[in-house]
């Protein structure tokens, strides 16, 4: 398994829950798929069953009060959702083999590559039978996350690519950096550049979505410019 774009994501100073998202992203999108946005509220369920299960020294989607991996991301915050979906590994000693380990079993490369996910979650915790890694993707009613630059946390380009989740269900959208003007509205397309203007620091971009349904939703990231 070699995902060209993961290898572009990683760098020498990320967790390996960072490189398991880079590996995830990477594999996503040469399977022309779109990226999953890392999500606080599913690293936080998926953290935590990490953690329970290198504890009690058991691997089982079904946690030890008979509840799945719906109840807990409910239980973390994450509500509202239409989609869950979690990946469990055992002993595998880096994001790169844990990655391949369920692209190589069909369930689970399924749930990897599941086309209407648009977020994830990734935990891991050590118990007695080795390291144990939890995956978590997902997707909430209206709610529709961008990415700047594939999540990485900074840039030093004059112009940045945007992932957009929301646009094969919009029929337009918008965009502004945070306390300048609205873009003209211009038909939905999953990837689109913008412009960075000004000196380095930290910026935020917003999109609007115009959906089928005429409700106007609104997502948000952020980024830092150097140079």
């Amino acid at each position: 398994m070699v995902a060209l774009l993961a290898l572009a994501l990683l760098s020498p100073a990320q967790t390996p829950q960072e490189e398991v998202v880079a590996w995830v992203n990477g594999i996503r999108i040469e399977e022309n798929l779109g990226p999953l946005k890392r999500n606080a509220l599913l690293d936080l369920a998926a953290q935590r069953y990490a953690a329970e299960l290198a504890r009690e020294d058991r691997f089982s989607h079904t946690d030890s009060r008979n509840q799945g991996p719906g109840e807990r991301v409910r239980q973390a915050g994450y509500a509202d959702f239409e989609r869950v979906a979690e990946n469990l590994a055992l002993n595998t000693q880096g994001a790169q083999d844990t990655v391949k380990l369920w692209m190589e079993s069909p369930p689970h490369r399924q749930a990897l590559l599941t086309s209407d996910l648009r977020e994830m979650g990734v935990g891991k915790a050590v118990g007695p039978s080795g390291p144990v890694w939890v995956w978590l993707g997902g997707a909430r009613f209206d709610d529709y996350p961008v990415m700047v630059e594939l999540d990485m946390p900074e840039t030093d380009r004059d112009e940045v690519s945007v992932w957009a989740s929301g646009a094969a269900n919009a029929t337009n959208m918008r965009w502004r950096w945070a306390g300048s003007d609205w873009s003209t509205w211009f038909a939905s397309v999953n990837v689109f550049s913008v412009p960075i203007m000004g000196g380095n620091g930290e910026r935020m971009l917003e999109v609007e979505y115009r959906m089928r349904s005429g409700a106007v939703l609104r997502a948000s990231d952020g980024i830092r410019r150097t140079q």
